[in-house]
């Protein structure tokens, strides 16, 4: 079973359930697919927020997302939950730090049971073809580069 799948049915479902928060699942199939989703659902201002329960890739998605929207000055407005579930959790874990809480998936979907929201600042990156953002940090090639020189 996957992870998130874990953490979502371990974790998140029954506290939202408790909360009486109604959901809808999806699970994304591909590379792309989340920022595909948020792109084509005419209903998404009709939700009161997104929870997602991966690691900062499909947020990466999600905010790309909902920029690229035609209506993405209201898109843009709709909180994001973050529940760790991937590989790299990293703005799940400075959500968690910046609320004084344990980097746990019990109490990052606790914190979104009770609401709790933060701005996030989103960095830009324009090229000659396309404009990119993204959070936390960014990167050149060239460090993946070293990072990978340095393993071998």
């Amino acid at each position: 079973e996957p992870l998130f799948r874990s953490i979502y049915t371990t974790y998140t479902a029954p506290m939202f359930k408790q909360a009486k928060i109604q959901t809808e699942v999806i699970i994304t199939e591909r590379r792309g697919h989340a920022k595909e989703i948020i792109l084509t659902r005419d209903d998404l201002l009709d939700f009161n927020a997104i929870v997602i329960v991966s690691g900062d890739g499909i947020h990466y998605e999600v905010i790309n997302g909902l920029i690229a929207r035609r209506d993405w000055t209201r898109a843009i407005k709709i909180p994001l939950g973050a529940i760790p579930g991937g590989s790299g959790n990293s703005l799940v874990c400075s959500l968690l730090h910046l609320a004084n809480e344990p980097f746990t998936p019990t109490c990052a979907s606790f914190s979104c049971t009770k609401g709790r929201s933060a701005p996030l600042d989103i960095l830009s990156v324009h090229t000659s073809t396309e404009t990119l953002y993204g959070f936390l940090s960014l990167t050149w090639g060239l460090f993946a580069d070293i990072d990978i020189k340095s393993e071998s």
